[in-house]
């Protein structure tokens, strides 16, 4: 008589388990997928402090492939709108720096880039600290600002050129 109760009790537990599982997997997706994108723009920016454009090209291929895995149904409202208008952003630029092999030019599309990353961490909270890096010299002396894990400025806009020019505009933790 028991065995009666406990056998549909056991599945009821597993099938909770399971759902709230599932439920976690898919939460831990939506961060990382974003992440993943942070993480490939924090190596492009590495790319062009060491002048290296040939590398930016295998990071900008990487970042694609990362943004076209994001499905926007997985994403929180509260990100999908932001993250819509960035991915146009992201697209556009990423395809720029593909077609381009001049740093100079790919650098234009990186400082676009980056102001669009920026944008997205007003709904998106980064794992660890972000530091927006600012060069008034860049884009014309215009100025241009990028992202940053590290504290220390290393400047992706002239690289050995002028690899200490610039300050920290803001951190975001």
């Amino acid at each position: 008589m028991k065995i009666k109760y406990i056998l549909p009790l056991l599945i009821l537990l597993i099938s909770l388990l399971t759902i709230n599982t599932q439920a976690s997997a898919n939460e831990s997706y939506k961060f990382t997928s974003i992440k993943k994108i942070y993480d490939l723009y924090f190596s492009l920016k590495n790319d062009y402090v060491n002048d290296n454009n040939k590398e930016s090209i295998n990071h900008a291929k990487e970042m694609q492939a990362a943004i076209k895995a994001i499905l926007l149904v997985d994403l929180d409202s509260s990100i999908r709108k932001e993250y819509k208008k960035v991915k146009k952003i992201l697209d556009i630029n990423l395809k720029n720096i593909l077609e381009s092999k001049d740093i100079k030019n790919q650098r234009k599309a990186f400082k676009k880039i980056s102001d669009g990353l920026y944008s997205l961490l007003g709904v998106y909270d980064y794992t660890s600290t972000v530091y927006l890096q600012f060069c008034p010299m860049a884009n014309g002396g215009k100025g241009a600002s990028w992202l940053s894990k590290d504290e220390e400025i290393r400047n992706p806009y002239f690289g050995s050129r002028m690899l200490k020019c610039g300050r920290i505009k803001e951190t975001i933790k």
